[in-house]
């Protein structure tokens, strides 16, 4: 059996390197000024801190920043670089995720993309990674664990969840007879298993998070 380079997969007799995605999200930026005028107005800043961890900002716009790296460790050097560097952080989500593209087809790319977008939904001062991040880390850094106060990992069942809950939140957007006790049904939970997955993720009880969302959009 031969050896893939750290950050990459066996998959069959070939490598596949991960493609890693950091998002950063100004909540509630638009009050303060668009994300795209922040930007500019700490350019060169924000420039050269994701040049050195050798990023690439792939997409900008209001409230989203997204920059893609070849390694998980120069990403999450990168966000803690710049979330300890720059005064936004009680209105800023930052979020990492990975994927292996198996193929080329289409959307692999969008896809890690949108994972990213869900974790940036959660509140936390805290930035947020998957359980691969945080995988892919301790294998390329000798098992070195992810420092707890500056990361919260995002296990695959916390995952599961919260694209569970996103989905229902968007269908049912709009539907005032729609209320937090009905999601626990629609996830076929019980009442205080709901309640414990919500406080833990977004630190509000479901009727508080079910306002803010109604906000949200």
């Amino acid at each position: 059996m031969f050896a893939c380079p750290p950050f990459s997969r066996i998959i069959g007799d070939e490598c596949f390197h991960y493609k890693v995605v950091l998002e950063i999200k100004f909540a509630g930026i638009n009050k303060i000024a668009s994300l795209k005028k922040f930007f500019l107005g700490h350019k060169i800043d924000f420039e050269s801190n994701i040049s050195k961890f050798k990023g690439r900002i792939v997409h900008i716009d209001a409230e989203d920043l997204l920059i893609s790296f070849t390694d998980v460790s120069s990403a999450m050097e990168c966000a803690t670089t710049l979330k300890n560097n720059f005064e936004y952080d009680k209105v800023v989500t930052m979020a990492i995720c990975a994927g292996v593209p198996i193929t080329e087809q289409n959307g692999f790319f969008e896809k890690v993309i949108a994972e990213a977008n869900k974790m940036c939904v959660i509140e936390s001062d805290k930035i947020i990674i998957s359980s691969e991040v945080e995988a892919l880390y301790e294998s390329a850094n000798l098992n070195r664990s992810v420092d707890a106060n500056s990361f919260y990992v995002l296990q695959k069942g916390e995952m599961q969840f919260l694209s569970e809950l996103m989905a229902i939140t968007n269908a049912k957007f709009g539907n005032d007879a729609f209320t937090s006790n009905d999601f626990y049904v629609e996830l076929h939970l019980s009442k205080s298993q709901f309640y414990r997955k919500i406080t833990r993720l977004f630190g509000k009880s479901p009727n508080q998070f079910l306002k803010d969302a109604d906000l949200d959009y």
